[in-house]
C-alpha cells in the first residue's frame, strides 16, 4: 500500500496521520460460504446466512471469527457484520479480515461502495471474489478505523430503534383497523371509542361520495407555476412539480389510482391538479371524509383491480354502486377520524426522522472517508 495525502473532510480531532492507499485484498480475503446440506438443525446455535438473511440453523459454524459478508449473487448491495460463529450458503461470500484492521471501519466502508457497478454478470446480478479484492481502498491506522467502526455502529443502533418503532406504530395501526371496524356481519367494533354503544348502518359506498373530480392528462412543467400536478409518481412520494392549471383537489379528498400496478391504492392530504390516471371522492355532509378514507384503506384490495386492458390493472368498474361500508353516526366517525388521522400524522413524523438519520448517516458516509 502507498501513503494517500488525502484526509477526509470530517475527521476525529486525536487523529492525524495520512490514511493509505490501497486495495481491497490488503485487508481482507473473501471466502465462498458452502451448502447446508447436512449441517442444518431445527434450533441449532448459529445462524446460517444467505443474501436475503437468516435461513436456517445450525451446530457446525463455518467461520467464527469476526467478519463482514457479502453477496456472490443476488443481492449484491447489502453487506453483512458478524462477530459471532456462523455459516454461510455459497451465495453469500465472507471474509478473514486482517489483524490490522476492524470489522465494524471493513463493514462501513463497504456501505460506501456501488456494489451494483461492479455486477459480472448479464443475468442475476454476481460478484467474483478477484473483482471485490481488486477494489481500490484509502484507510487509517487501525485505532482510527476503530474508532470510525464504533461511530458508525452506534448511528445504526440509532437508526434501527427508530425503524422498529416506526414499524411498530404501522403494525399497531393495522391492527387497530382490523378491531376499530367490524367484522363481516357485525354491527359493532371489538374496540370502541369511550361515549359510543349505537349499532353501525351498512350502506352503499356511492351514498358516502358524492362527488367526482376526473383526472386531466399532464400538463406542461412550468418554473413558474404554482399548481402542484398530482399523478401516481407523487402520490408514491415522487418529486413534486408545478403546472399552470387550476387546483381542483382538496387535502380532504379521497384520492384513488385509477391503474396500473398501483390501482386501487387510496391517498388523502394531497392538493393541487388532479392527473389523469387519479380520481379523486368527496364525500357528503354526513360521513367524515377521514373516516371512508380509512375504511377505504382497510379494503384496499376489495376494489383493487380488474384487467379491463390486457395486462394492465384497473379499479374495478361501477365499484363505489356495489362496495359497502359500515358506519355510525358522523359523531363518531369525526372521533374515530382524528384517533387514525393522529396516528398517521405520527407514522409521518416517525418517517422523517428515520429518513433524516439515514440522510445524516450518508453525508458522514462521505465525509468521513476518502
Amino acid at each position: 500500500m502507498t501513503i494517500n495525502n488525502n484526509t477526509p473532510d470530517i475527521r476525529f480531532s486525536q487523529f492525524s496521520d495520512d490514511w493509505i492507499k490501497g486495495e481491497v485484498k490488503d485487508v481482507l480475503k473473501i471466502k465462498s460460504g458452502m451448502s447446508q446440506r447436512g449441517i442444518e438443525v431445527t434450533g441449532g446455535i448459529y445462524p446460517i446466512l444467505a443474501t436475503g438473511g437468516e435461513i436456517g440453523r445450525t451446530n457446525t459454524p463455518l467461520y467464527d471469527k469476526e467478519s463482514v459478508l457479502i453477496g456472490r449473487k443476488g443481492t449484491i448491495d447489502k453487506p453483512y457484520y458478524m462477530d459471532s460463529p456462523f455459516w454461510t450458503v455459497d451465495t453469500l461470500f465472507y471474509s478473514e479480515i486482517s489483524e490490522d484492521a476492524s470489522g465494524l471501519f471493513i463493514f462501513t466502508l463497504f456501505q460506501k461502495i456501488q456494489w451494483r457497478k461492479l455486477d459480472t454478470s448479464t443475468g442475476v446480478p454476481s460478484l467474483t471474489s478477484s473483482t471485490i479484492h481488486s477494489i481500490p481502498i484509502n484507510i487509517p491506522k487501525k485505532s482510527e478505523q476503530i474508532a470510525i467502526g464504533k461511530y458508525f455502529q452506534h448511528i445504526d443502533k440509532t437508526i434501527a430503534t427508530y425503524r422498529s418503532k416506526y414499524k411498530k406504530v404501522k403494525n399497531l395501526k393495522v391492527t387497530l383497523l382490523s378491531k376499530m371496524f367490524p367484522q363481516a356481519e357485525k354491527k359493532q367494533p371489538e374496540i370502541r371509542l369511550r361515549g359510543f354503544s349505537a349499532d353501525w348502518v351498512e350502506v352503499k359506498l356511492e351514498e358516502t361520495l358524492l362527488e367526482q373530480i376526473k383526472g386531466k392528462a399532464q400538463f406542461d412543467k412550468l418554473s413558474n407555476g404554482v399548481v402542484e400536478y398530482l399523478d401516481a409518481a407523487r402520490l408514491n412520494k415522487g418529486k413534486p412539480f408545478l403546472c399552470n392549471a387550476k387546483s381542483d383537489v382538496k387535502q380532504s379528498d379521497i384520492l384513488i389510482i385509477w391503474d396500473g400496478s398501483n390501482a386501487g391504492k387510496v391517498y388523502k392530504g394531497f392538493e393541487g391538479a388532479l392527473g389523469s390516471t387519479l380520481k379523486a371522492y368527496r364525500t357528503n355532509e354526513k360521513y367524515n371524509s377521514e373516516f371512508i378514507f380509512q375504511h377505504l384503506l382497510k379494503n384496499e384490495k376489495v376494489i383493487f383491480a380488474e384487467f379491463r386492458t390486457p395486462n394492465i390493472p384497473h379499479v374495478v368498474k361501477d365499484f363505489t354502486s356495489s362496495y359497502t361500508v359500515i358506519a355510525p353516526d358522523i359523531e363518531e366517525q369525526t372521533a374515530i377520524g382524528q384517533f387514525f388521522k393522529q396516528l398517521d400524522d405520527t407514522l409521518a413524523l416517525q418517517a422523517k426522522q428515520l429518513k433524516a438519520l439515514e440522510n445524516i448517516k450518508q453525508s458522514l458516509l462521505a465525509k468521513m472517508f476518502v
